[in-house]
């Protein structure tokens, strides 16, 4: 069971390494322009639906979402679900999301 435990982060960040995922900062306009993960991409939480609407076009395709804390993240992924789409998954603040995803922070 060990051994199990060990390999789950491994595990995560290979299905993140696929190209076909979305990755959503949900953050405000200074809070991205402050620093942001390297290939997400800004959707603030006010235009979420919009925007989303525009950049994932297939409800089914994963969306991992991130924000300052996790707790937006949180809203949006609720938000996402009742509009139909049927693969999201919250995965924290920034500084989390940057662990998981073994991603830079940014400012580009």
């Amino acid at each position: 069971m060990k051994k199990i435990l060990l390999l789950l982060p491994l595990l995560f960040i290979g299905l993140m390494q696929a190209d076909d995922y979305l990755l959503v900062d949900v953050r405000t306009d200074s809070e991205w322009n402050a620093g942001h993960l390297q290939s997400a991409t800004h959707i603030p939480m006010q235009s979420l639906l919009e925007g989303i609407a525009s950049t994932a076009t297939n409800k089914e395709q994963q969306i991992y979402l991130y924000c300052g804390s996790g707790k937006r993240a949180s809203r949006a992924k609720t938000m996402l679900e009742t509009n139909g789409y049927t693969n999201v998954q919250n995965i924290g603040g920034l500084n989390d999301a940057s662990s998981k995803l073994q991603k830079v922070i940014t400012q580009d």
